[in-house]
């Protein structure tokens, strides 16, 4: 992780490393936990785990997973929802890691938008084709007359999740193969 002085806020702002998150995962990802990932840097967390199922509605889950618990109530208000399952999150700023400021996860972009270049990203070919291929697949369908603006923005949020996690392919084979 590191940290960096904001000038035009009043609190630092803190970049997590693919390492960060690899290690806070490692406390959730055993074979006996079910986990539902809250969208969406939960559910973005959550497509790493290796040993642990994912669950597609947090009733079904025996684990509730946040990227990040900034404010008591989110917390308080998930445990009330769901008294029986556990809630865990990478970064508990109530607690553990008050101090660290505005937090950015990996998947998150630090720079304005831009499409990756196939040399940058350590891509496969099959993953960079892929990539392209989806990329252009949402690029059309924002574009759409949608009617309902909740499931464009749910649509939105999924692809932008899927193309973030091919994008971490490469960060994650590095990670296991440390």
């Amino acid at each position: 992780m590191k940290t960096i002085e904001n000038s035009e806020h009043d609190q630092p702002i803190t970049i997590c490393d693919w390492h960060d998150v690899a290690a806070r995962l490692a406390l959730v990802d055993r074979p006996d936990n079910i986990v539902y990932g809250v969208p969406p840097g939960g559910m973005i967390a959550a497509g790493f785990l290796e040993k642990a199922k994912n669950a597609t509605r947090p009733s079904t889950a025996n684990t509730i997973l946040l990227d990040v618990i900034r404010e008591p109530d989110d917390l308080d208000a998930i445990e009330r929802r769901f008294p029986d399952v556990a809630v865990k999150a990478l970064f508990d700023q109530t607690s553990t890691d008050r101090n660290r400021g505005w937090l950015v996860m990996p998947w998150e972009e630090q720079e304005p938008a831009k499409q990756p270049t196939r040399g940058k990203t350590g891509l496969t070919e099959e993953e960079w084709a892929v990539w392209q291929e989806f990329s252009g697949v949402v690029d059309r369908a924002t574009e759409l007359p949608w009617v309902n603006p909740v499931a464009l923005e749910a649509f939105h949020s999924h692809a932008m999740t899927a193309l973030a996690m091919i994008e971490a392919r490469p960060v994650q084979r590095a990670i296991l193969e440390t």
